[in-house]
């Protein structure tokens, strides 16, 4: 594998895609803590203009549009870490056995057997988390009914990062 982290932007529907300046800040603080990576962005045509933002804000390299689902298979299978919103390359990634970093809409105290639900339909059979809201915002106490972004950018990037390091610190040790 190589020293790479692949961020999957896309998602099904808006409001499974956590903010592209979330993404960009991710980047730029996972940076500091391994400057030997590459941050490759992935996702399809429909998340370009949030990849273009990302790639002049960060030095990730910006794949977004430009490989087939083949090629974008390939790279994540080569990657040390998947990193994306509940989307087909999530669940890609878990296929290649590459682990898993999930950012879900789906608040953690929501119904656990609804199709957001990362319990339910979460990466299967790779080391992976997700990381959700603790609560949903108004109207959101089962699951997110927002069709744009909503309870997701209750998700700050300090949470992501303090979940992150310390599980791939974990998978690295026992790779070693």
């Amino acid at each position: 594998r190589y020293q790479r982290f692949v961020i999957g932007l896309g998602a099904a529907s808006p409001d499974r895609r956590w903010p592209k300046e979330c993404y960009s800040n991710l980047i730029n603080e996972l940076r500091y803590h391994y400057p030997m990576y590459e941050f490759v962005l992935l996702g399809g045509i429909d998340v370009i203009d949030d990849a273009v933002y990302i790639e002049m804000t960060t030095k990730a390299i910006n794949m977004v549009g430009n490989l087939s689902l083949h090629a974008s298979a390939k790279v994540i299978a080569e990657s040390e870490l998947y990193i994306g919103n509940d989307s087909g390359l999530m669940h890609i990634a878990a296929a290649a056995k590459t682990p898993v970093v999930e950012i879900s809409k789906h608040p953690a105290s929501g119904y656990i057997w609804h199709a957001n639900s990362p319990k339910r339909f979460g990466p299967w059979g790779v080391p992976f988390i997700s990381i959700q809201p603790t609560y949903g915002l108004d109207g959101c106490s089962d699951c997110c009914q927002a069709n744009d972004v909503h309870c997701i950018s209750l998700i700050s990037v300090d949470s992501v990062i303090r979940k992150i390091l310390p599980f791939y610190e974990l998978l690295r040790s026992n790779n070693q």
